[in-house]
């Protein structure tokens, strides 16, 4: 009892556990809790932040394009469709 007492006397905690209230481990459990929350938030920000950086179809080789007098020819690669894109005052426009 006598090596408990000092420990928790060192360590700063409160009445109770001076007491012996508090059981063996439950302040390596408080101090595990907080790194199993850290770990967790940084899984989750790691997770939402790939799916964030998915490249649309356009950036990922789907769409080769080629130039011709009035625009560009976009060739769809993954179903043979190819398309003339033209400028507009609205934007560009592909029929």
């Amino acid at each position: 009892m006598h090596i408990s007492i000092s420990v928790h006397a060192r360590l700063g905690l409160g009445g109770a556990a001076k007491a012996g209230l508090n059981g063996p481990g439950i302040v390596e459990e408080k101090a595990i809790r907080p790194l199993v929350l850290a770990l967790t938030l940084l899984l989750a920000d790691v997770t939402i932040a790939s799916a964030q950086t998915a490249t649309p179809a356009s950036e990922n080789g789907r769409y080769s394009f080629y130039p011709v007098a009035d625009g560009v020819l976009r060739l769809d690669t993954r179903i043979g469709q190819i398309s003339q894109c033209s400028r507009s005052d609205a934007g560009w426009a592909c029929r």
